[in-house]
């Protein structure tokens, strides 16, 4: 029998599978950076790593005691899946398909699975605001908070994963919102573009949708520039970059770079303002008042996006020649170090100046 152990006690055993985050003590099934990696099983999400791990019967998938330092979509089904690994093998499709949508807010297609997928990712976002607080709205210590999470949903969650259906108030809100978001994205007035040499989408729409459905076919960018009406933008590093996937990618550039250009075209009397290259998503954005990390992790449609006195050829071509530079010499690839993303951007920031 498997038991969840507090993040902080995990080190004191000797044999603990740890999820979805680094524990030096511990052996890791994590797709974070700079967390050991068995070459064999690695995967874009932690949960799919966990799953092969099931798969190719690593013995430390017999080790009783799990852990993660948080608690999130991703991370919960890599748990879940150790205590439940026949369920997880026979479902490896559709866990993937949730981690996916959990973590980095992508959807792979429009089929069955997709969308039972993001009923159960929608349940699980209900059920955590309900019985417990969103993302980054606690200002305790999440290694020690989620642990009650943890607890409740590997009580709860399977009866619902065998039978989301049943369970249709958790879910139906938010869900209706997402394929609204989609409909409105396939309109003609929206466009979505891939600048496939900068890894970058722009995705151009009236207003500010639900991530799920703003992020949804951007599997092969490493960020998002939104532009919507009334000269309203903001580009954002999605989550993918911040740890370690099996995709080549650019190294994230220093944002603040950007925004000091933008701030010599401003007529607006509001600053361009970026997240450190550092955070889990940063954002670019024209601020009043900076945003919380819970603010910015919600979604795009309940923060204000303020408008710019820049207009939108001015600022897509600005947007382009500053990637276009700071990508020039750079050549795309798997696992970037902190250390290295750092030269890159010492070395972007003697160029500049």
């Amino acid at each position: 029998m498997k038991k969840f152990l507090p993040f902080e006690k995990s080190g004191h055993h000797e044999e603990v599978l740890a999820i979805d985050c680094y524990a030096k003590k511990a052996f890791n099934l994590s797709h974070w950076r700079g967390a050991p990696k068995v070459a064999a099983i690695h995967a874009d999400t932690s949960a799919l790593i966990a799953i092969q791990a099931i798969e190719k019967n690593l013995p430390e998938i017999q080790y009783q005691h799990v852990t993660s330092n948080h608690f999130d979509i991703d991370g919960f089904l890599g748990v879940w899946s150790v205590f439940n690994t026949e369920a997880a093998l026979e479902h490896k499709d559709l866990i993937a398909e949730m981690s996916l949508i959990g973590d980095f807010r992508e959807l792979s297609g429009d089929s069955d699975l997709t969308g039972k997928a993001l009923k159960l990712v929608c349940s699980i976002n209900h059920l955590e605001q309900r019985y417990f607080y969103a993302p980054f709205a606690f200002k305790a210590r999440e290694a020690e908070t989620c642990v009650e999470k943890f607890s409740y949903f590997l009580a709860n969650f399977s009866k619902r994963f065998f039978d989301i259906d049943k369970y249709r108030q958790e879910w139906e809100n938010e869900f209706e919102t997402v394929m609204l978001g989609l409909q409105i994205l396939q309109d003609s007035n929206a466009r979505i573009t891939d600048i496939d040499r900068l890894r970058l989408q722009i995705v151009e729409t009236g207003h500010p949708l639900h991530y799920y459905a703003m992020f949804a076919k951007s599997g092969k960018s490493d960020m998002v520039l939104s532009m919507y009406d009334g000269n309203r933008y903001e580009l954002e590093y999605k989550y993918s970059t911040w740890v370690d996937t099996n995709r080549v990618t650019y190294p994230r550039i220093d944002l603040s770079f950007l925004a000091a250009r933008l701030n010599a075209l401003e007529k607006s009397g509001l600053k361009w303002e970026a997240d450190p290259v550092t955070d889990t998503g940063p954002i670019l954005r024209l601020n009043k008042d900076k945003l919380s990390k819970e603010a910015r992790f919600d979604h795009p449609f309940s923060r204000t996006v303020y408008s710019s006195g820049i207009s939108p050829d001015i600022f897509r071509e600005v947007v382009l020649e500053f990637f276009d530079q700071a990508y020039r010499n750079i050549t795309p690839k798997k696992w970037w170090t902190w250390r290295e993303i750092a030269q890159v951007n010492e070395n972007l920031k003697t160029m500049l100046t």
